[in-house]
């Protein structure tokens, strides 16, 4: 069996709710059927696809010389607190 990452919650809602509206329009037919294995394979296809392509980050990016700069820049202290 083929492990399919989790989705998340919002997309397992909006999918519920796709397959209650195509189940009243076109009832227990094959058609119903078809159409809704489609929708569960295009989330969990762009899911998947959405995943790889976080995981793995080009390795020609650059950070430019002004980023970097920030970055080392030292952060601003706030002044302590007289009690």
């Amino acid at each position: 069996m083929v492990k399919t990452p989790r989705l998340s919650k919002g997309l397992r809602r909006h999918i519920r709710q796709e397959k209650a509206a195509i189940r009243r329009q076109f009832g227990d037919s094959p058609e119903s059927k078809e159409k809704i294995s489609l929708l569960i394979l295009k989330f969990h296809k762009s899911a998947s696809t959405a995943k790889v392509a976080t995981a793995e980050a080009p390795a020609d990016t650059k950070i430019a010389p002004e980023v970097k700069a920030e970055k080392k820049a030292p952060k601003k202290k706030r002044p302590e607190k007289k009690s």
